[in-house]
């Protein structure tokens, strides 16, 4: 199998995948990072077209322009073999209540949209990020419209801890 990550950051996911894929490639904007495909994921690379078994575009979409989105999850699709797998993180504005008592050792967590932007008038999770899903101009219905209008079916929708999709 063949994956391809996008925006790598770190190398998190690669390390723990690396050992269960044949080839382990990567896109990103940052030369030092030693991509196998330096570019934006708004650009289409030819060389990635049909290659792989699976994209990887964790926590990366945000910081593009919401207008530029369906154009880089076209360019995803296109670098997927027939039936290939996308898996992809947004986070989603909200605040988040962790609790546990003495009495029941289970963690409770409590998901509440952000509903106001208070003092910079913009909250967001990172401020590097253009949009997030929640953000009060783009819900997560926008997003999944743009995901089936580039060409994807939505299998599965979670939301984790801060992203969804």
């Amino acid at each position: 199998q063949a994956i391809l990550e996008i925006g790598p950051g770190e190398g998190v996911i690669r390390n723990v995948m690396k050992d269960f894929t044949e080839r382990y490639d990567v896109l990103d904007v940052n030369p030092k990072l030693n991509p196998t495909y330096e570019g934006d994921v708004r650009n289409f690379i030819d060389k990635a077209s049909g290659k792989y078994d699976c994209v990887i575009a964790a926590d990366i979409l945000e910081h593009i322009p919401f207008e530029d989105l369906e154009t880089a999850l076209k360019n995803l699709h296109t670098y997927l073999l027939p039936g290939g797998t996308a898996l992809i993180t947004i986070p989603h504005r909200s605040h988040y209540f962790f609790w546990m008592t003495s009495l029941n050792h289970k963690p409770r967590i409590v998901r509440i949209p952000t509903l106001k932007r208070l003092f910079t008038g913009r909250a967001s999770i990172d401020l590097d990020h253009q949009w997030e899903v929640g953000d009060g101009r783009h819900s997560a219905k926008d997003v999944e419209q743009k995901m089936k209008n580039a060409g994807f079916k939505i299998e599965k929708r979670r939301k984790l801890i801060y992203v969804d999709f």
